[in-house]
């Protein structure tokens, strides 16, 4: 099931501010003279180096401190196994996220390669768990999840997505993941477990709300309703400028 608004898939100076030149220097006789355009080019080559490396210690430092956390659970029940997801399992719940997509007639809206998910795992950018049967077999579903951050509650855990092949609904499958996820949620003292559910998907809205689970939905005492809002990379890129 899926937890998205509508068919949601989730001052200082001018970036392009010409840049001063200083004049060119005058050279040694027989001393090659570096031309504008080759400094730049060193330029460039030492400033994507030094954001490689900033890139990978930051990945480091993310995967370290996902580590120094309580880690995933593992547990069973109705026959079936949940645990942790493993760099190996990063193809399997792609394709499950494709089914996903397919489930809600927008296959065509992702984007994500299997070697951007594996990059982002390695990273530490999220976390995921996954349900397959307890004798053994191939993944039926999966949960992915990340932190955020409420400035009322403190640390958060964020589920984007939770879905179970059709031939395991109804089984215990979808419970157990989502059980493992609030275990999760209650070791790391999160102060709030949040997603998202399509309107028109009412066993999903039903089975959150039950007493099995028992979600509710965002709304005040008063009646007020959060509003979810999107920004994709277009229009990112448009406010960024």
């Amino acid at each position: 099931s899926r937890r998205r608004e509508l068919s949601h898939r989730g001052g200082g100076a001018p970036v392009n501010a010409p840049r001063s030149r200083s004049p060119r220097q005058r050279t040694e006789p027989h001393a090659p003279a570096i031309t504008e355009p080759h400094a730049s080019c060193m330029n460039s080559a030492v400033a994507l180096a030094a954001a490689a490396t900033a890139g990978a210690l930051a990945a480091l430092y993310i995967s370290r401190r996902q580590r120094a956390l309580p880690q995933p659970p593992s547990a069973s029940a109705k026959g079936w196994h949940c645990r942790a997801a493993r760099a190996a399992d990063v193809p399997a719940v792609h394709a499950l996220i494709v089914e996903l997509a397919r489930f809600e007639q927008a296959e065509d809206e992702v984007n994500l390669s299997v070697a951007q998910l594996r990059a982002d795992f390695d990273a530490g950018r999220y976390e995921c768990l996954v349900v397959e049967p307890d004798a053994g077999g191939a993944v039926v579903g999966f949960a992915l999840v990340f932190h955020t951050y409420s400035t009322w509650e403190g640390t958060c855990l964020y589920l984007e997505d939770l879905f179970v092949l059709e031939h395991a609904r109804g089984s215990g499958a979808g419970l157990l993941l989502l059980r493992q996820v609030a275990r999760l949620a209650a070791a790391r003292s999160c102060g709030r477990l949040c997603w998202q559910a399509l309107s028109w998907n009412s066993k999903a809205m039903d089975f959150y709300k039950s007493d099995k689970v028992g979600a509710r939905e965002r709304i005040g005492d008063d009646g007020t309703t959060w509003v979810n809002f999107i920004m994709e990379r277009d229009a990112i890129a448009k406010l960024a400028g």
